[in-house]
């Protein structure tokens, strides 16, 4: 008994010395911000941003259904309006929207055209050009689980995320920077019948949350002429 009793309080003396040791080997952390650069810096003196929308609508799926597409394209329609607001929200400039380009100088844009591109910045008063040229949206199967039930047979289970992604160009100081902005969030969960996938949420009655993907991934492009603060950890 009195042996089992001295093991314990040698045990108890052993755990606390270690643990004193350890104590005064863990020195506090000093918590410091290091600011880094936006990827893309604007100049003092540029007073304006243009918006121009040369952009092809498209949905993920095997079989990709007129319905789809219209309902991403209508959501779409609103993305130069929403990032216009961002901006005006975010940065230190204001944003012009281009909505009276010819089919022949979206072209000439697309080629990276020097003189469609100086007409265009001149009659706006931009050095900026941010280009939409590509939307894609809806909603993606993140994987299928397997599980057993209580009957002893299988059931699936096919998770879902709701995104939104933007292929954008952004021109500054003559160079072009080509841009793939996306965003995304868990959505939803649902029972795969038989050897068929599930077909996933409708994009009709889930409309909503793609705008609000849409939302997001306005901001984040914004994000690219935003500077940020890195958190720092470092033993004193």
């Amino acid at each position: 008994m009195q042996s089992k009793l001295a093991n314990m309080l040698n045990t108890k003396h052993w755990l606390a010395l270690v643990t004193f040791i350890v104590f005064l080997g863990c020195k506090p952390l000093l918590i410091s911000y290091k600011t880094v650069p936006p990827e893309i810096s604007i100049k003092d003196s540029t007073k304006s941003i243009l918006l121009i929308e040369a952009a092809n609508s498209h949905t993920p799926g095997l079989v990709i259904t007129k319905k789809r597409e219209k309902v991403v394209s209508d959501i779409a329609k609103n993305y130069l309006t929403s990032l216009q607001h961002q901006i005006g929200q975010l940065l230190p400039i204001k944003a012009v929207i281009a909505d009276s380009i010819s089919e022949e100088t979206y072209q000439q844009l697309l080629n990276h055209n020097e003189n469609a591109i100086a007409a265009l910045l001149k009659q706006d008063n931009a050095r900026i050009i941010v280009q939409l040229k590509s939307y894609d949206a809806g909603f993606n199967q993140d994987r299928v689980e397997k599980t057993k039930t209580s009957s002893g047979g299988t059931e699936k289970i096919a998770y879902y995320s709701v995104f939104f992604e933007t292929e954008a160009s952004i021109y500054q100081n003559n160079e072009w920077l080509d841009k793939t902005i996306q965003v995304s969030r868990p959505h939803s969960s649902r029972e795969v019948l038989s050897a068929l996938l599930a077909r996933g949420p409708g994009y009709e009655a889930n409309k909503k949350d793609i705008e609000e993907m849409m939302t997001e991934n306005t901001a984040k492009l914004c994000e690219l002429f935003l500077s940020t603060k890195e958190t720092i950890y470092t033993k004193q």
